[in-house]
């Protein structure tokens, strides 16, 4: 694929908390995309309460912590 798009502009759309690590799998080939981040999870009114939701989050953060690891050390 990388070839096809080489000299081509495009968006990379991508959940926001892992397209660091999907534009650096495109860079690695060659390929510069535009990020085009989607799905964020954050909130402009938290208040630092504690929610249902939060162990996902927090699992989800970890999950791409791991994958950035990985990836940097397959570099």
């Amino acid at each position: 694929m990388a070839p096809l798009l080489a000299d081509q502009r495009f968006a990379l759309v991508s959940e926001a908390s892992h397209l660091l690590r999907a534009m650096r799998f495109f860079e690695a080939e060659g390929v510069h995309p535009v990020a085009a981040p989607a799905m964020w999870l954050s909130r402009a009114d938290s208040d630092w309460r504690v929610e249902a939701g939060a162990e996902l989050e927090s699992e989800r953060a970890f999950h791409e912590g791991l994958g950035q690891l990985w990836q940097r050390a397959r570099e």
